[in-house]
């Protein structure tokens, strides 16, 4: 954002870590790690300075998250000058991942994620538990993170409701819920807490609504740690939620 009174906005790249869980490992030869690694680079070079790279999941669950991929990534990639790295890490297992394949500090300098849903259907269809069991889990991560001097980032997906089905019934995630959960990523030691509207169910009228009103509760300061994530089955729509001038308020991550 340009203007003397507007706060500088963060853009963050996804494409790496969200493509890769969803890519099938049939199309690996497509989505290879030299691919992977030219990718990252190039959003460097054009400026991005926050990439979520990895997931560490389950490789049965996502095979272009397996090891030996993310192993020869990470060293291809390396350190990347005035870039933060982000590896989301949903469950206890896959931060022992995270330090086996040393992202840590000592190696290659990655931002741990932290992640739960704000739906418990959504939480539920995602990790297979409920949002209390996800939050036991991320507060064990979160404390032994804190102990090696990881940074910390933190996500809240369906922040803005969730449909179990295209065209049903979309269940709303409660702001009081949603501030709950904001707090508690806060309390972890979160650098910054994105919100995700990750079907794109709200418009930006309604996204404007919602984000204004967080804001207007958690304090003028969560201007500069709040992050933003539109999702849209279509891209002009996703385009114009992100690209709002009051929804651009907030650190659109």
């Amino acid at each position: 954002m340009t203007g003397a009174s507007a706060p500088d906005v963060i853009l963050a790249d996804v494409a790496l870590r969200e493509h890769g869980q969803n890519e099938r490992g049939t199309f690996q030869n497509r989505f290879s790690p030299a691919v992977r690694i030219r990718i990252a680079r190039a959003l460097h070079a054009a400026g991005v300075r926050r990439i979520e790279v990895f997931s560490c999941v389950s490789a049965q669950v996502a095979p272009a998250m397996a090891p030996a991929y993310l192993a020869e990534i990470a060293r291809g990639i390396g350190r990347l000058p005035d870039t933060e790295l982000v590896t989301l890490v949903p469950n206890p297992r896959g931060f022992e991942s995270f330090l086996q394949l040393g992202l840590g500090p000592g190696g290659f300098g990655h931002t741990v994620g932290l992640f739960h849903s704000a739906v418990e259907a959504h939480n539920r269809a995602n990790f297979g538990r409920e949002i209390a069991e996800n939050q036991a889990w991320i507060r064990t991560i979160a404390e032994q993170a804190r102990a090696r001097e990881v940074p910390r980032v933190g996500y809240v997906s369906a922040a803005f409701g969730f449909r179990p089905t295209p065209g049903g019934e979309l269940l709303d995630a409660p702001l009081s819920d949603v501030l709950r959960f904001i707090e508690i990523q806060r309390d972890l030691g979160t650098r910054t807490v994105t919100l995700s509207d990750l079907q794109g169910v709200r418009t930006p009228a309604e996204t404007r609504d919602r984000l204004g009103e967080l804001l207007h509760r958690l304090g003028d300061d969560a201007r500069s740690w709040l992050g933003y994530h539109p999702h849209h089955a279509d891209p002009d729509t996703g385009v114009a939620l992100a690209a709002d001038p009051a929804v651009a308020m907030v650190e659109i991550q």
